[in-house]
């Protein structure tokens, strides 16, 4: 925004006075309110914008031809390439899994006051009950019993709301519970805003204005009760490498609940509730927990009923569990109405959702919260990976680039590097540092990056072919049409 502000600046006749307004929503009165309060154009906020499309730049122009000619990969980037990094790793992992066997132990149990209870084996541990041997042996122990209750106990635990809606976390609840992908959220959100439905759906604040926060708390008094309404109002902490240049995600009007019909609805709801449930009371969980011990095994129980809805009246998304272990005490003898010992494997690492991609950028400090859905949208069009129901799967392209991207020890692809550069960006928008220092320290620390991954394409590239018009050895390249082979003399 700031760096627009600067460009139609300086195309404007010489000498014309021009100030500079900010906002968050399309309304009257933040409108109003920002042109009361314009400025002149931050300076510093158009280094850190230039610093930033410079690292970009250089990146993309300076790296892409080595990774080109070494994996036949299209491109290579500061953001797109550390989102790909962790993704290749996480498809490594699964690639690389080799399952364990287990048993997993289940008695079904009946109390004194004859009602049932179905614990699992604690102790020992699942993947320590690795034979059928051992597994029959413990099922014929539960069998022979005494089974006695070693532990019983019972409290309640108060659960505090979420915060109001970051891009982050307006993205993957629409990706939960809607079953959207980010880019059509912020498409869906795009649309929201431009109707002056919301605020400015790319942030990473979770701070509302006072004002807005009075105005929801008598709301919650109005339509859920004062039990509803806490005392105090509820504050949520700075995420790490949050910039907060807006506020959090949140309905220009709160006394609208549903403004039309279709997609927008839908998001504006969830939108909405999030907002009003972060400033509603504590939810209250009754925890219940059993432990009963035959001989040297233990099994145990776990279960939970909700005693008051709290903000949970408002977000109604998701289901809560609602069992209540029955009530015993410790010494009491159970009945074993049955146990069973099923063979298991251990399952390799989950893949990445769009989702939870997007938090995992988010907690790395990778990109921000503009860049986070056309991250995942570039690297998908670079054919880096692909998205097989709703899980993303790094292609064998992907993980040959990120293979030679670690290789190279591109500093782009170190992830606490890829950190501490947004760190820099910010210190720029806070007049610490200059741009220029920034950008000469990150191009020395490149300029041997890029040096090293040629030296490694050129190794990779080698082949054991002669060439059919003199005696040098033919080297694996690649073009836009795919791999082909070139003479080392050429």
């Amino acid at each position: 925004g700031e760096a627009i502000s600067a460009h139609i600046k300086a195309i404007l006749p010489k000498g014309t006075k021009t100030k500079r307004i900010r906002y968050g929503a399309i309304t009257k009165k933040d409108l109003t309110e920002a042109i009361k309060n314009a400025t002149e154009v931050d300076d510093d906020l158009v280094a850190a914008y230039e610093a930033r499309r410079i690292l970009d730049r250089i990146v993309g122009f300076k790296c892409s031809w080595p990774v080109k000619q070494a994996t036949g990969g299209k491109s290579a980037g500061r953001v797109q390439s550390s989102t790909l990094r962790f993704l290749g790793e996480r498809e490594k992992e699964i690639r690389d899994f080799v399952p364990i066997t287990y048993w997993s132990i289940i008695a079904e149990l009946l109390t004194k006051k004859k009602e049932k209870v179905v614990a699992p084996l604690t102790k020992p541990t699942k993947l320590k009950v690795n034979s059928k041997e051992m597994a029959k042996e413990i099922v014929d122990a539960l069998k022979k019993g005494p089974i006695k209750v070693s532990a019983y106990e019972k409290v309640n635990k108060s659960t505090k709301p979420y915060a109001p809606f970051t891009t982050s976390t307006l993205q993957q609840c629409a990706s939960s519970f809607l079953g959207w992908s980010p880019k059509k959220t912020m498409t869906v959100a795009q649309e929201l805003f431009e109707q002056s439905l919301i605020t400015y759906h790319r942030t990473d604040s979770k701070f509302i204005v006072p004002e807005v926060i009075q105005s929801v708390r008598a709301s919650i008094e109005d339509k859920y009760g004062a039990k509803y309404c806490p005392t105090k109002q509820w504050h949520y902490a700075k995420s790490k490498n949050a910039q907060e240049a807006h506020e959090a995600v949140r309905p220009t009007d709160i006394s609208v609940e549903n403004p039309g019909s279709g997609d927008s609805n839908k998001l504006y709801k969830m939108i909405w509730k999030r907002l009003v449930a972060s400033q509603m009371s504590q939810a209250v969980f009754l925890r219940s927990k059993a432990e009963f011990k035959c001989k040297k095994y233990v099994l145990s129980t776990t279960g939970s009923t909700c005693t008051f809805d709290g903000w949970r009246k408002c977000w109604d998304y998701g289901k809560l569990e609602d069992y209540t272990v029955p009530e015993m005490k410790v010494g009491d003898v159970l009945d074993l109405i049955d146990s069973s010992m099923t063979k298991e494997q251990t399952k390799p690492p989950s893949r990445y959702s769009e989702a939870s991609s997007v938090k995992q950028m988010e907690k790395l400090g990778i990109g921000r919260p503009s860049t986070f859905a056309n991250t995942l949208d570039t690297l998908k069009n670079r054919k880096y990976v692909e998205i097989i129901k709703k899980a993303i799967n790094v292609t064998e392209l992907g993980v040959k680039v990120v293979d030679f991207l670690v290789e190279a020890n591109f500093c782009f692809v170190d992830l606490g590097f890829t950190a501490n550069m947004e760190n820099d960006l910010d210190r720029i928008a806070r007049a610490e540092v200059g741009k220029l220092c920034i950008l000469s320290n990150f191009y020395e620390v490149l300029k041997e990056d890029i040096a090293r991954a040629k030296t490694i394409k050129e190794e990779k590239s080698k082949t054991n072919y002669k060439c059919g018009k003199c005696d040098g050895k033919l080297l694996k390249k690649f073009s836009k049409f795919g791999p082909f082979f070139s003479c080392e003399n050429y």
